[in-house]
């Protein structure tokens, strides 16, 4: 039976285990797997990250709502950021508890992440897989607004509660002037001018405040399509390419692109790597660094979901400690491998 053939039982009958494709054509499960690992990197067809008895989903695009009959393999902490997320259709990384935020990380098949310009800095969002980036902007535009109007409410009564204090506050007898006021001040009107200028105050601090903080999600967008029109031109000599060339020669893994990022530290390539069941599409990064950080792993990791791909780093340094320690726990997916000797 041949790839066209095997291509189509998965379109019918996909998303498809390893299993039941060797039932479909009579042959043991290796075999059928080794030829859903061709398919997946010949680019037509798909796998889960989450596993459903030790093996991923295999289907094609369309299938991905398909994809939902494994929230029963998810933890519990996992299910309910999944819960959370369906339901919200975006989520604010920074917002979120720790547990959650390593949750999302685990559940690839489900939560995208975003980067997106905030106030000069990039922040994380996550969206619901089954929605697009386009579709998504009104929901990040609803999430903004809804913590702008929080904060708007907590400042209100931040003020309310102040000026009740002044009111009810008595003036000690030892501050009242010997000399009397000859023209007196009618309570109501002092404490309708207080209100007034702190109401000023709070407009102004709360315009200053959305101002800042209005998301620059076509600004992101532009920049990343200025950077895909300005590629930098490769420099076949440069020393850490061609350290990267011959760890890989070595492991039989076959560099399919790349791209130079910054000459002599860091490259960003798409690697074929041979498997039991086949090829294996991979995004690496190659980094010449002395000590590899969590957020030069974050990026990594988030690049890799992005693409839907495992990752490998290769670094002419080693890991943090503090960092390799959350390898196995937060960076699940990323293969870390240094080639100083290579």
């Amino acid at each position: 039976m041949d790839r066209d053939q095997i291509f189509e039982i998965v379109r019918q009958k996909g998303p498809i285990l390893p299993v039941q494709l060797s039932r479909e054509i009579n042959q043991n499960v290796l075999i059928a797997s080794a030829i859903l690992g061709e398919l997946v990197s010949a680019g037509k067809i798909k796998f889960s990250y989450t596993k459903l008895g030790g093996s991923p989903l295999y289907y094609v695009d369309g299938q991905e709502p398909k994809l939902q009959q494994l929230y029963s393999q998810l933890h519990d902490t996992e299910k309910k950021i999944y819960d959370l997320l369906k339901e919200k259709k975006i989520l604010r990384d920074k917002q979120l508890e720790p547990a959650f935020r390593v949750a999302l990380r685990n559940i690839r098949d489900f939560a995208i992440p975003l980067e997106i310009n905030m106030n000069d800095t990039t922040e994380i969002f996550w969206r619901w897989y089954l929605i697009s980036n386009e579709d998504i902007k009104p929901f990040i535009h609803n999430l903004l607004e809804s913590e702008e109007e929080g904060k708007k409410k907590i400042e209100k009564e931040a003020i309310k509660k102040e000026i009740l204090t002044k009111q009810e506050a008595k003036t000690p007898l030892e501050n009242i002037p010997s000399k009397p006021i000859e023209k007196p001040i009618p309570e109501a009107e002092l404490r309708e001018r207080l209100r007034q200028e702190l109401l000023k105050e709070l407009r102004e601090e709360l315009r200053k405040e959305i101002m800042m903080q209005r998301p620059e999600i076509n600004k992101t967008e532009q920049k990343k399509l200025e950077k895909e029109r300005k590629k930098k031109e490769i420099d076949e000599s440069d020393p850490l390419l061609l350290r990267t060339k011959k760890y890989c020669q070595q492991k039989n893994i076959k560099i399919l692109s790349y791209e130079i990022i910054i000459k002599k530290k860091e490259i960003d390539l798409l690697i074929s790597v041979p498997s039991a069941v086949g090829n294996i599409s991979y995004y690496c990064k190659t980094k010449n660094k002395k000590k590899i950080t969590d957020n030069d792993l974050s990026n990594a990791f988030l690049k890799g979901s992005q693409k839907k791909m495992p990752v490998l780093f290769l670094a002419t340094g080693n890991l943090l400690k503090k960092t390799q320690e959350k390898l196995d726990k937060e960076f699940r997916g990323i293969s870390f491998k240094n080639i100083t000797n290579n």
